[in-house]
C-alpha cells in the first residue's frame, strides 16, 4: 500500500503550486509511513511535473523506494500487489521467472521492468509505427503497451508512469477500482476528462485541501468538493509533447480503454482448466478452494508487525531533522516506556497479529476469519519445520495463552452506547467469536471491541477528517459507513477475554431479535413455497374507524397505529392493571370485564412486524398512564438496560489496545455477486431472474465508484492495506460461471436462500454452522452509526429517515442527490 499523487502545472501557477504541493504530501503521508519521495521534472515551457510517494513496505525483505526511475528515465508511481497473473508476454520460461514477482518480493520493481520491456527488446522499439529515424514515440503505442502490461496482473493496483521517450504520463486503476485515485476537477470536466486548454492538473491517492490561485477564487476550481473519482475503464494518457508557453497549454487526457476484457478471457480459461460444476456439493467444493486460494494469496505475504508505538491514531511519518538535547532524552525516555509496554502487552495480550479481519460477525468476515486461520496454519507448520532451532521456551514466556499459533485480530466497531453496547454487529461477533475459538481451538483469537462511548467527542471531533477522506462520496450514508470503518481500522479498543462474559451478554439478549437467522438448509424450500402460496396481501386495517392500510404479517390485521396501540394497552393491563372506582353492581361488572379483558390481552401473540420501543419492553417503577399519550418510541436511558453497566464497567476498567496488522481482510464484494441484499430479493420479486442479473450487473458495474474508493481511502488512512479476497480474480471467474441456481434461490426465507453457495461453503466445508443461518445486516445498522448518526445531527433515527432530512442535510453542508425513496440518499436497513 502506498500513496501517490501527481501535479502538473504551468510556471504562471506560482507559489500556489508550492501549497498544493505540500498539501498532496500531507494527505498521502498516512498511508505510508516508511518512506516519503518527491520528484521534480522540468518539461518544456518550464512546465513542472511533481511526482510524490509515501510507502507502506508490505512485500520483499527491502523496501524499494518510490518513486521508482529505470535508467531511461521513465518513473513509476505504484500502489497495487500482484498476487498472480503475467507481467510479460515472454514465452521463455525464465524470462517469466524473471518478471513475475513471488508473494515475498517486491512488485514494484518487477513492473517498473515489466512495463520498459513491454515495447523494448535487445535495445529496439519492437512496433513498425515507431519513427526510427526521429525516435519519437506514438503515445496511442506507448498507451497500448502499458494497457497490455497492467491487463495481465491480478491483484488490486492504482499507478502513474512517465514515459521520458514519448513524453506521457500515464495514470490508472485496475477495471474493479479496488484501490483509490482521484482527480481535482479544476482540470476535469464534470469528472470525466480535464479542460482543453487548462494551467494544472492534480492525481492522487486522497484528495487534499487546494486553494485556487489567485485571481480565481471565485471559479469552481476553489473547495474540497472539486475531486472526482479516476474512472476504471481504462488507462488516461497526457500527452505532454503538445505544452506550450501559454498558461492554457495543457491537453486533454486521452482514455485507452480495457479491449478485451480480462475477466471474460479468465473466465474461459478457467472453463478450459476445470470442469463445469453441475451439482451443488461441487460448486462449493469449487469455491471453498478459490476462495481459499484467494485468502492464502493476501495472508501470508503479510508483515511481520512493527515493534510497539505509542497509540497515537494515525502513523505519520517524522521528517528527519536535528533535536537537541532536551528532545533526545525524551525521545529515549518514550523508547524505554515503549519497551516496557511492549513487555507487558506480550505478557497480558499476546503477540501482536499479521493479519486482521474487519469482524461483524457475519458470513462473509466469518468465512475469510476460518480461511485465513487455515491458510496461516499451512505457512506457520512450514515455517516451523524449516527453522527447527527456535527456542522453545523463549517462544513460551512471550505467548503464555494457550493457542499454538499467533493471534488474528477480529476487530469490531459498535456505536451502540445507549444500549450497553449490544448492537446486532457486537452480538453477532461475540457469537461468532465463541464459534471460531470452540472449532480451531489452537489459534489465538484476539476479539477487539471497539467502543464509540460518545458520539459526539469520538465522531464529531474528525468529522471533518473523514469527510475529507471520502470525498467524493459525500452523501450522509457514505459518511454513516465511513465512520464505522474508520474507528474499526484506526484498530483501538479492548480485548475480550473470557468467555463466560460473551455467553451472558448473548443470553441476557435472547428474545429481542438483535440477531436474526434464517434456519437451516432441511425443510427450507418446502417452507418457501408454502410461504409464497399463503402469502398475504395488503388490504384494510381491521379497526373500523380506521382508514389505513394493514402491514401484511401483523397478526390482527392492523396499521401500525392501531398495533402499537393495542400493544401498549395490553401491556399496561398485563403489566399495571387498572383501579375502578364505584361501588354494588357496577363496580363488580367493572372488575368482571378487566379480568377478561387481561385474560384476552395475555393471549395475544406478540406482532412479527410491528415492535414496540425498548423502553416498554424494560420494567417500569412508574408505569405511564392509560389515559396519557405516550411517544410511539422513547429512546432508552443510557443505562436502562441491566446489561450497560456491567459492560460499561468492563470497557473503563480495562487497558485499551492498537491492533498493530498491516493487513486487514474484507467481505465486500460477496453480496453484490450472490444477491445477498434485500433489494435483491425486491427486485427477483418484481421482474424476476432477468431483472435480478441487471441488479447484480449494474452492482458490480458501480461498485469502484459507490465503494471500494471510499474504503480504500479510509482503511488506508490508518496505514493499513484492504484486502478483498471476494474479488479476487480467480473468485469472480468462477462465480461468473456457475448458474443463477447454484448461487442463491431468493425463492427462500432470507438467511437461506441468499448467498446460498457461501452459507454451504461455511456449513459444509468449514462448519460455521452459526454464522451460515444470519441474516444479512449492512454495518451501518449492525453497528449503530446509521443510528447515532441520525440521533446527534437529526434529533431522532425516524427524523433521519424522513423526507425532510434533505433541508437539514444540504444546510450542513452534505451533498443531498435527488433520488426518489428508497435510492442511495435514504436507503432503507434491507438494502444495504
Amino acid at each position: 500500500m502506498c500513496g501517490i499523487a501527481v501535479l502538473l502545472h504551468h510556471p504562471t501557477v506560482g507559489a500556489t503550486a508550492q501549497q498544493w504541493t505540500g498539501a498532496l504530501e500531507a494527505a498521502i503521508a498516512p498511508r505510508g509511513p516508511d518512506q516519503q519521495g518527491r520528484m521534480t521534472l522540468t518539461l518544456d515551457h518550464d512546465w513542472k511535473l511533481v511526482l510524490l510517494t509515501s510507502v507502506l513496505h508490505m512485500r520483499g525483505p527491502q523496501l524499494y523506494p518510490q518513486p521508482a526511475h529505470d535508467e531511461a528515465g521513465n518513473v513509476l508511481l505504484w500502489n497495487g500487489e500482484v498476487f498472480a497473473g503475467r507481467l510479460t508476454e515472454d514465452k521463455e520460461p525464465e524470462a517469466r521467472a524473471t518478471a513475475n514477482p513471488g508473494l515475498g518480493e517486491s512488485d514494484t520493481k518487477a513492473v517498473l521492468q515489466a512495463l520498459g520491456r513491454a515495447w523494448e527488446k535487445d535495445g529496439h522499439y519492437k512496433d513498425d509505427e515507431v519513427h526510427h529515424e526521429t525516435n519519437i514515440l506514438p503515445p496511442s503505442l506507448i498507451s497500448r503497451h502499458v494497457r497490455q502490461t497492467l491487463a495481465n496482473i491480478q491483484g488490486p493496483w492504482a499507478m502513474i508512469y512517465y514515459h521520458k521517450a514519448s513524453k506521457t504520463v500515464h495514470y490508472g486503476r485496475d477495471r474493479l477500482g479496488r484501490r483509490s485515485l482521484v482527480m481535482h476537477i479544476a482540470a476535469a470536466a464534470r469528472g470525466a476528462a480535464p479542460i482543453e486548454g487548462g494551467e494544472w492538473l492534480a492525481v492522487a491517492s486522497t484528495s487534499a485541501p487546494l486553494v485556487a490561485p489567485p485571481g480565481k477564487e471565485d471559479e469552481e476550481t476553489e473547495g474540497l468538493n472539486a475531486w472526482s473519482e479516476v474512472k476504471v475503464d481504462g488507462l488516461w494518457c497526457v500527452d505532454l509533447s503538445s505544452l506550450s508557453s501559454s498558461s492554457a497549454g495543457l491537453s486533454s487526457p486521452q482514455l485507452v480503454p480495457w479491449t478485451p476484457l480480462f475477466l471474460e478471457e479468465q473466465q474461459g480459461q478457467q472453463r478450459q482448466r476445470q470442469p463445469f460444476p453441475t451439482s451443488p456439493s461441487d460448486a462449493t467444493n469449487k469455491l471453498l478452494y478459490a476462495l481459499g486460494e484467494a485468502v492464502r494469496r493476501r495472508v501470508v505475504s503479510a508483515p511481520t508487525p512493527l515493534p510497539f508505538v505509542s497509540s497515537s491514531l494515525h502513523s505519520f511519518a517524522k521528517s528527519k531533522i536535528k533535536v537537541d538535547e532536551e528532545e533526545q532524552d525524551k525521545e529515549e525516555e518514550e523508547k524505554e516506556e515503549n519497551q516496557d509496554k511492549e513487555e507487558e502487552e506480550k505478557r497480558s495480550i499476546g503477540p501482536p497479529a499479521r493479519v486482521a479481519v474487519l469482524y461483524s460477525g457475519g458470513l462473509d468476515c466469518q468465512v475469510l476469519a476460518a480461511l485465513a486461520h487455515l491458510q496461516l496454519t499451512k505457512e506457520e507448520e512450514q515455517r516451523r519445520a524449516e527453522d527447527a532451532t527456535t527456542d522453545a521456551a523463549a517462544a513460551a514466556a512471550a505467548f503464555t495463552t494457550a493457542a499454538t499459533y499467533p493471534p488474528i485480530d477480529l476487530i469490531n466497531v459498535c456505536f451502540d452506547f445507549q444500549g450497553g453496547h449490544r448492537s446486532p454487529d457486537r452480538l453477532a461477533a461475540l457469537a461468532g467469536w465463541l464459534e471460531l475459538r470452540r472449532l480451531f481451538p489452537s489459534r489465538h483469537w484476539r476479539l477487539l471491541l471497539v467502543d464509540i462511548d460518545d458520539y459526539e467527542e469520538e465522531v464529531k471531533k474528525e468529522e471533518g477528517v473523514v469527510k475529507r477522506l471520502i470525498l467524493p462520496c459525500q452523501t450522509p450514508m457514505d459518511f454513516n459507513i465511513a465512520c464505522a470503518f474508520w474507528h474499526a481500522a484506526r484498530g483501538v479498543g479492548r480485548v475480550m477475554k473470557g468467555e463466560e462474559e460473551a455467553r451472558q451478554v448473548l443470553k441476557k439478549t435472547e428474545g429481542e431479535g438483535l440477531l436474526r437467522y434464517g434456519g437451516t438448509m432441511e425443510g427450507a424450500e418446502e417452507e418457501g413455497r408454502e410461504e409464497e402460496k399463503g402469502k398475504e396481501l395488503p388490504g384494510p386495517c381491521s379497526v373500523e374507524v380506521c382508514q389505513r392500510v394493514f402491514k401484511p404479517g401483523c397478526n390482527e390485521r392492523l396499521c401500525g397505529h392501531c398495533c402499537l396501540k393495542a400493544q401498549k394497552k395490553a401491556f399496561w393491563l398485563t403489566t399495571v392493571g387498572r383501579g375502578g372506582e364505584g361501588n354494588g353492581m357496577l363496580e363488580q361488572q367493572q372488575h368482571q370485564q378487566q379480568e377478561e379483558e387481561q385474560q384476552q390481552q395475555k393471549q395475544r401473540q406478540p406482532c412479527r412486524v410491528h415492535k414496540l420501543g425498548k423502553s416498554w419492553l424494560v420494567p417500569q417503577t412508574n408505569p405511564p398512564s392509560p389515559t396519557t399519550a405516550a411517544p410511539a418510541a422513547c429512546p432508552a436511558a443510557p443505562l436502562s438496560s441491566p446489561l450497560a453497566p456491567s459492560l460499561v464497567l468492563a470497557s473503563s476498567s480495562r487497558l485499551r489496545y492498537r491492533s498493530r496488522a498491516r493487513v486487514v481482510l474484507l467481505g465486500i464484494g460477496a453480496d453484490e455477486q450472490l444477491a445477498g441484499y434485500g433489494r435483491h430479493r425486491s427486485t427477483f420479486l418484481r421482474g424476476g431472474e432477468e431483472a435480478l442479473a441487471r441488479e447484480l450487473e449494474m452492482d458490480m458495474g458501480r461498485l469502484w465508484t459507490r465503494n471500494l474508493g471510499r474504503d480504500d481511502r479510509i482503511i488506508a488512512s490508518h496505514s493499513r492495506e484492504a484486502r478483498f479476497p471476494y474479488l479476487d480474480e480467480e473468485v469472480m471467474s468462477l462465480l461468473r460461471s456457475l448458474p443463477p441456481s447454484l448461487k442463491y434461490s431468493l425463492t427462500l426465507p432470507m438467511g437461506v436462500g441468499d448467498k446460498q453457495i457461501l452459507r454451504r461453503v461455511a456449513r459444509e466445508g468449514l462448519g460455521l454452522e452459526g454464522a451460515a443461518t444470519l441474516v444479512k445486516r449492512a454495518i451501518q445498522f449492525g453497528s449503530r452509526s446509521a443510528r447515532e448518526g441520525s440521533l446527534c445531527n437529526f434529533g431522532s433515527h425516524r427524523a433521519g429517515k424522513q423526507k425532510k432530512w434533505r433541508k437539514t442535510a444540504a444546510s450542513a453542508g452534505w451533498v443531498v442527490p435527488g433520488l426518489p425513496k428508497g435510492g442511495r440518499g435514504e436507503e432503507k436497513e434491507g438494502e444495504r
